[in-house]
This record gives structure tokens, C-alpha cells and sequence, in this order.
């Protein structure tokens, strides 16, 4: 099983942003990854009723120059502003660092093994 380590990283509700991010294990020991997950917080009403592109990357090690894998997911109110991603086919044992990133604004970078 996976060593990891949770980044509950809090970024001050001034600005549209992740609000934290977490990685998991899956339960399955058959599963190749991990689930990332982070909320973002709207700055304004009119942004409540907005949805958001919300973009996640995996990079290997800790230094955030190789990048693994990349995607995109969508968010909105209807979601309660929530981004939960099933990262597979990643090695079991290697260090790995993600992050997301909603428009220019970026978030605080978790870790996992």
C-alpha cells in the first residue's frame, strides 16, 4: 500500500481558487492510483451561478518538471464547487506531487506515494 500524505493547504477565500487539495487511496488493492480532490471558492454571487474548468496534474517526484498525466475537469454549485479525479495507472512506491489550477490561479501543491 501507498504512503501518503495529505496536503490540507487553506488559501484565503479573497479569490476564485482551490480551496485545498487531498489525495486518496482507493480502497481496491487492485487499483493503480489515487483519487485528488479540491474545492473552490467563488468570490461573488454572480460567480456562484458560474461553472469552472478546473485543470489537475500529476508530476513525478516533488520538483513539478516531469509531468505524468494532466486533465481538465468541470465544476459548479450543482457540485458544491468540488473536483474528485480517479488518477490511474500510476507506479506503486515513486513520489508524485499535483496541483490544480482554475484559470491563472494555482494551488498549493499535495504529495502522495
Amino acid at each position: 500500500m501507498r504512503n501518503m500524505r495529505l496536503a490540507m493547504l487553506w488559501v484565503a477565500g479573497l479569490a476564485l481558487g482551490p480551496q485545498a487539495v487531498l489525495a486518496d487511496i482507493p480502497v481496491s488493492f487492485d487499483h493503480d492510483g489515487v483519487i485528488l480532490w479540491t474545492r473552490i471558492t467563488p468570490r461573488t454571487v454572480n460567480e456562484t451561478t458560474a461553472s469552472y474548468e478546473v485543470t489537475w496534474t500529476v508530476y513525478s517526484g516533488d520538483e513539478l518538471s516531469t509531468v505524468v498525466q494532466t486533465g481538465v475537469a468541470n465544476t459548479s454549485a450543482e457540485r458544491d464547487f468540488t473536483v474528485k479525479v480517479d488518477v490511474s495507472g500510476l507506479e506503486s512506491g515513486p513520489q508524485y506531487a499535483f496541483r490544480f489550477q482554475v484559470a491563472h490561479i494555482v494551488s498549493d501543491v499535495g504529495t502522495f506515494r
